[in-house]
This record gives structure tokens, C-alpha cells and sequence, in this order.
């Protein structure tokens, strides 16, 4: 059951009067159905949604109470979600690829593709079509900790029905979701252009141990590196120099010159 926020725009009284009449209208048997998905739909509604009226009207004409009816709407929801978020995910890769593949030397433009995000306007274009708060009217959020204790005992369907009402407990405006983007694409852009040039590391002796041209991210590419090596000739000293590197890029200590530099 969600919390009571008297500073929603959908006030304790407008919502009581409108639970009520759904109660009355479609008896008491769907209480708790209709209370929740009230409860749902009032605290996400704001006033560029609509009146209070619009509010009440909307909630009166798409309660569904019939189980095959709510079957069959999640199934259809279902159905477009699933092409509306692949096919947001098909172009997000297409726009990240040249910095995710070795596709030739970096360039500026690599960072500027990868911080647009196709999935940016999704969830605010889904309120404003009020396809959101028919799911939020008609499915229950269940919280972690209904999940744990029950969910080894849902189906498929329920599981479904959960994923599906996760899309919309929270609601961003489409800006401070690009930005949100934008932010986490220049911390993933400083991590997949930070490379270390492994040929050029050498030990106090000055043995080359890698191979002319031998690249890895600073990340997991040192990472795999290093498991890559148990087995081989000085696999243990070159663990331990890529131990050190690690070590020092966690440190900060590393001179911009040598990053990303054969």
C-alpha cells in the first residue's frame, strides 16, 4: 500500500471521494484493488496531467476489475513494451558502438553519440499518453520485501505484472533523464578510453613481457589480463606488474602522457 503524501496535487479528500465511488460502483469485493490503484495513480498525477475531474473520470473509466480483462491488457502491454524498449535498446547500442568496439582510433564524436539516450523521453511520454497510469491504476507495485518472501511462489504472469509496474513507481521529467545519462556517459567514457599500453611497462630489469601493440582498458582488460596469465612463462611477474599498474590508477598516479599513448 502506498504511503499517504498530502503534497501531491491529488489531495486525501479528491482521492477518498473517488475510492469511494469506485467501492460503491463495483463492490466491495475489489476494496483493496481499487484503494491500491488509486493510491498509485494519485501520487504520480500532477497538474499538467489534468483537473482533479480529469483525475476521476480517467480512474472511473479504465478500472478494470475482470480478471481475463487485466490478462489480456497486461499481454498487450506486454507485446509493446517489448518492442517500444528493443528497439530503444537497438539504437542506444548502434549509438554507443564506436565507443564500446575497437572500430579505429577514438574520436570526439564517439563521446558525444554515446550520451544520447533513446530511452530518455519514454517514461515521460508514457505518462502524457496515460498509458502509466492505466498500468498504475490497474497492477500493484510490490515491494522488496513481498518479493522476497512470496515471489518464489509467483508465476510467470506475476513476475510479469511486477517488472511491467517497476517502469512507473518513479517519475522523472525527460531533462533530468538525458542529464542523468549525460553524467554516467562521462564517467563510463572516462573509463573505456583510459588504456594502457602494456609493451612499453617494463619491470626494474627492463624485460618487455607484453606483446608490440598490446592494449588494455584500465579495467577489466588488466583485469582478464591477469587471469589470462596463471599458466604462462613470468605469468606471476606479469601479474604482479599489472598489479602495480591497477594500483596506481586507483592511486591517480599515472601521467595523463602514458594514457591511451602507444
Amino acid at each position: 500500500m502506498w504511503m499517504e503524501k498530502e503534497k501531491y496535487y491529488i489531495n486525501k479528500a479528491v482521492k477518498d471521494q473517488v475510492i469511494q465511488e469506485l467501492i460503491k460502483q463495483h463492490g466491495k469485493d475489489y476494496e483493496g484493488r481499487i484503494i491500491n490503484g488509486i493510491s498509485q495513480v494519485a501520487n504520480q498525477w500532477r497538474e499538467e496531467d489534468g483537473s482533479r475531474e480529469d483525475f476521476t473520470n480517467f480512474s472511473t473509466k479504465y478500472l478494470l476489475t475482470k480478471k481475463e480483462d487485466l490478462n489480456e491488457s497486461f499481454l498487450r502491454l506486454e507485446n509493446a513494451f517489448e518492442g517500444l524498449y528493443g528497439h530503444a535498446l537497438s539504437i542506444y547500442k548502434k549509438m554507443v558502438f564506436s565507443r564500446d568496439v575497437d572500430v579505429g582510433r577514438p574520436l570526439e564524436i564517439d563521446n558525444l553519440l554515446s550520451t544520447y539516450d533513446p530511452f530518455a523521453h519514454i517514461s515521460d511520454d508514457l505518462f502524457k499518453t496515460k498509458i502509466a497510469f492505466f498500468v498504475l491504476l490497474n497492477f500493484e507495485f510490490e515491494p522488496l520485501q513481498a518479493r522476497l518472501n512470496h515471489g518464489h511462489s509467483w508465476d510467470r504472469l506475476k513476475w510479469g505484472i511486477t517488472n511491467l509496474v517497476d517502469n512507473f513507481v518513479e517519475r522523472y521529467p525527460a531533462t533530468l533523464s538525458q542529464e542523468i545519462t549525460r553524467k554516467i556517459m562521462q564517467a563510463v567514457n572516462y573509463v573505456n578510453t583510459y588504456n594502457i599500453y602494456l609493451h612499453h611497462v617494463l619491470p626494474t630489469s627492463g624485460e618487455r613481457f607484453f606483446p608490440k601493440d598490446l592494449r588494455l582498458i584500465s579495467h577489466w582488460g588488466l583485469r582478464d589480463e591477469i587471469k589470462s596469465n596463471y599458466e604462462y612463462e613470468n605469468g606471476l611477474d606479469k601479474q604482479k606488474l599489472i598489479e602495480k599498474i591497477m594500483e596506481a590508477i586507483v592511486q591517480q598516479t599515472i601521467p595523463k602522457s602514458v594514457i591511451n599513448n602507444p
